[in-house]
């Protein structure tokens, strides 16, 4: 069995951030940004090409998609986590 959810969310970018792997020979580079809106911070996963819409103080409109997302925790177990995945930005009015 398959579930689908998505979300949206109006607010403010308080922060949008590259992130690259520190381990060596690695060529991962993630993108994530940072939604404020009332009451509530969101971070949320971005392409690249979504990454390079959203600047720290633009009021966006975001909407994507839930992912989980498997690793291994610091004591070696298996953990799963909620991913918020954006497939939708947009200057919000």
């Amino acid at each position: 069995m398959e579930m689908r959810a998505s979300w949206e969310v109006v607010g403010v970018v308080t922060e949008a951030r590259q992130l690259k792997s520190n381990k060596p020979g690695s060529t991962w580079i993630g993108f994530v940004a940072k939604i404020a809106s009332i009451g509530a911070t969101f971070e949320v996963q971005l392409t690249e090409e979504l990454f390079k819409t959203c600047g720290a103080g633009h009021p966006v409109h975001v909407s994507g998609r839930f992912e989980t997302r498997s690793f291994a925790t610091s004591e070696g177990r298996a953990s799963t986590s909620l991913q918020l995945v954006a497939t939708s930005v947009k200057k919000a009015a």
